[in-house]
């Protein structure tokens, strides 16, 4: 029995090294450098070619090096067994710092200022809002969209979220689901953080019509899936309103080809899809906890439900 590794982030040696520390008594074999699939049980990946990860005839289990499973999930080339991702609170932390440095810069106009010295122009701006002043809504209140909407809510500012379920009993603020609740929960926001999967449901689901629902000096933050954003349309309607603001950390196209519309346009802010980047330790020590639970007790924590697609 062993365990194939696969990712090609640049600190893939300090997750072999991990790997092999933590997993001492199992076989860490990293592709391609594959010498036995057949005793290969287990796979740790990110982004793995599928055609490979088929060619495990003994596998059981996929471990997912990250919050995402949209490069597994509902592959006609990947065996349907179980995938498990990544609920990481040293990920979720990270996420939570990049949306409220993000927030705090809309707020007290950091951009504007930069601007400003640029110019050697002293303007002093007295439109500052407070927290209780500023409406922030959540899509998708999953475990990182549910984390953030909390610790926002207790800094004081005005929280809702959308959701595909029914949060209503699970938060002390607004939530709202359904068509009918989307054009609610968006009339009144000045800030939007997308959290949403990359399912079939959610494949451009921020289009010209919710855009257009937005307030016109509207802060959208994108930290979710780039799949969620039709990004013609944020360009179009960007260039249309020139208040309306964008944070986007995360593209359909990795990295965002040079000729892209994004790099262009005024008022979006670009960042290489680095707002919540995996803890080596934290998620490695998660996976030994996941794998010995599985190996002991045959259960699985934090497993993907195919149907769903998360």
């Amino acid at each position: 029995m062993s365990i194939v590794f696969y990712c090609n982030w640049p600190n893939k040696k300090e997750w072999i090294k991990g790997l092999r520390k933590k997993f001492a008594k199992e076989k860490i074999q990293v592709w391609p450098n594959i010498k036995n699939r057949d005793e290969i049980n287990y796979a740790i990946v990110w982004k793995m070619p599928h055609k490979e990860l088929k060619k495990f005839k003994n596998l059981k289990i996929i471990f997912s090096l990250g919050a995402g499973v949209d490069h597994l999930i509902n592959k006609k080339d990947l065996p349907k067994i179980p995938i498990v991702r990544i609920k990481d609170p040293v990920m979720r932390e990270r996420m939570y710092n990049y949306v409220l440095c993000h927030i705090l810069n809309y707020q007290l106009k950091i951009f504007d200022y930069l601007e400003n010295k640029k110019n050697k122009r002293w303007k002093e701006r007295f439109d500052i809002l407070d927290n209780n002043d500023l409406n922030v809504g959540i899509l998708g209140l999953g475990y990182l969209g549910g984390y953030i909407a909390k610790l926002l809510k207790k800094n004081n500012y005005k929280i809702s979220g959308f959701s595909r379920t029914n949060k209503t009993n699970k938060y002390n603020f607004s939530t709202y689901r359904g068509s009918n609740g989307l054009n609610n929960f968006l009339k009144k926001l000045d800030i939007v953080i997308n959290l949403l999967p990359n399912t079939t449901a959610t494949q451009n689901f921020v289009d010209a019509k919710v855009l257009k629902k937005m307030k016109k000096n509207c802060l959208l933050i994108n930290v979710g899936r780039g799949s969620t954003i039709n990004e013609k349309d944020l360009i179009k309607h960007m260039k249309k309103n020139k208040n309306f603001e964008a944070v986007l950390d995360v593209f359909k196209v990795e990295p965002l080809p040079k000729k892209h519309g994004f790099w262009n346009t005024k008022n979006i802010f670009i960042t290489p899809h680095s707002s919540s980047i995996t803890n080596v330790d934290s998620a490695i020590q998660q996976i030994y906890l996941n794998y010995n639970v599985y190996k002991k007790q045959k259960k699985i924590r934090n497993r993907v439900n195919y149907l769903q697609q998360y």
